[in-house]
């Protein structure tokens, strides 16, 4: 039994999440650092890594809107 990183996307919107990861083959952080970042993973230090596709975009995660309902009185 062998022990390796799993790298994945954090890139979340409205409707769901990035499934995308990559296993790294090495369970020493700075390897596994240094092998995502060559597959052009944007890895960051608050735990917001982003795959290829991701990478180097705006956050797309964008905050809720609040819907307000409004109510008449129906008149006769």
């Amino acid at each position: 039994m062998s022990l390796s990183l799993t790298v994945h996307c954090d890139v979340s919107w409205t409707f769901g999440t990035c499934g995308r990861f990559l296993p790294t083959g090495t369970a020493d952080p700075t390897e596994a650092t240094a092998y995502v970042t060559r597959q052009g993973w944007e890895i960051r230090g608050t735990g917001a890594d982003r795959c290829p596709g991701h990478a180097h975009r705006p956050n797309l995660i964008s905050p809720l809107a609040r819907i307000h309902h409004t109510t008449t009185e129906v008149t006769s």
